[in-house]
């Protein structure tokens, strides 16, 4: 009863850190642990906390806009989503961005789902 009174408070308070921004997520993009494309989950009414962009052109941390993520426009930000999932891993060491940095890397033409 009190962590559920907690977490009720907390959701009242504006917690979200100086760097983070919440955004609406349409899908997450569910991969293996090998970086294949696994499904596209939808979401309804979802915000997320999210890493706030420094500059417009810059990507996100693994969070960004469909056509950034998956090259739809092939343009220079996907490259810099990329580049930056890779530094993200160098720093981490975690498996399961290694598998966002292969999906990456071996990116071809992507059925995108309608929302």
């Amino acid at each position: 009863m009190i962590l559920r009174r907690l977490a009720e408070y907390a959701d009242r308070l504006d917690l979200t850190p100086e760097m983070y921004e919440e955004a609406g997520v349409a899908w997450i993009i569910e991969l293996t642990a090998d970086g294949e494309l696994e499904s596209f989950v939808p979401l309804e009414d979802v915000r997320l906390t999210v890493p706030r962009f420094r500059k417009e052109s810059e990507p996100r941390v693994l969070s960004d806009q469909a056509n950034h993520v998956l090259n739809l426009e092939r343009g220079r930000k996907h490259s810099a989503f990329v580049e930056l999932a890779r530094r993200c891993y160098e720093e981490t060491e975690d498996e399961r961005i290694l598998a966002v940095v292969k999906f990456l890397e071996d990116l071809g033409q992507v059925e995108v789902p309608k929302n």
